[in-house]
């Protein structure tokens, strides 16, 4: 049956094949003799043969398609699989080490956050990234540094409250707008009230 649908295949196609020398055609198999009916697709080639014998053939190699292009289809889905398993790994990959870069940052923006609301001193875990790890350890450095800076000014602030607490004299501290914003136990004696008065305007009518 093949033979005979190559036969046909060729003698439908003579008139443009140059059978004086190799000439290539492809066709498609026509299962039932039913022209609509498609079947496997086949290569041919045809050869011309001559001898000093008399002897004029066209030698026909037939090749179905599926031979050798079903080792292509093979190597296609395996490029395709394999390609898939590298672009799952890659993105697995980047999504690892976003993360793995990413939690060292959003710890140190949790601690520049802490720094912001005084909530001193703030402990951040060391990394394995070398440049986040060298800013860690700066912004840990810094923050222990302020908090020292911070314990010291409080003493100091401290000691001075005290200081002006324990002098025998009325002292009291107002601001660039003329508002008392702290007074020792002696001036409040001296003026007989526990508040002292705020207001700019009434500073000479409460004090005198």
């Amino acid at each position: 049956s093949l033979t005979q649908v190559t036969t046909q295949a060729l003698l439908d196609q003579v008139e443009s094949l140059n059978v004086s020398e190799l000439s290539q055609f492809n066709f498609v198999e026509q299962r039932f003799n039913r022209p609509s009916s498609l079947g496997q697709r086949y290569f041919a080639s045809v050869t011309p043969y001559h001898d000093a014998y008399g002897l004029d053939w066209l030698i026909v190699t037939v090749v179905p398609r599926s031979d050798f292009m079903g080792a292509i289809q093979d190597n296609v889905y395996q490029t395709v699989l394999l390609c898939a398993i590298a672009l799952i790994s890659t993105v697995g990959f980047g999504l690892w080490l976003a993360y793995k870069i990413l939690k060292p940052i959003k710890a140190l923006n949790k601690a520049s956050q802490a720094f912001a609301a005084d909530d001193l001193p703030f402990v951040t875990q060391p990394t394995a990234i070398q440049e986040v790890e060298s800013l860690r350890q700066t912004f840990q450095h810094m923050t222990q540094r302020l908090d020292e800076s911070f314990r010291d000014l409080k003493a100091s602030e401290q000691r001075f409250a005290t200081l002006l607490e324990n002098v025998p004299i009325g002292i009291g501290v107002l601001n660039s707008k003329g508002q008392v914003v702290w007074a020792n136990s002696i001036s409040k004696q001296l003026h007989g009230q526990d508040t002292l008065e705020s207001d700019p305007s009434r500073l000479s009518q409460t004090y005198q």
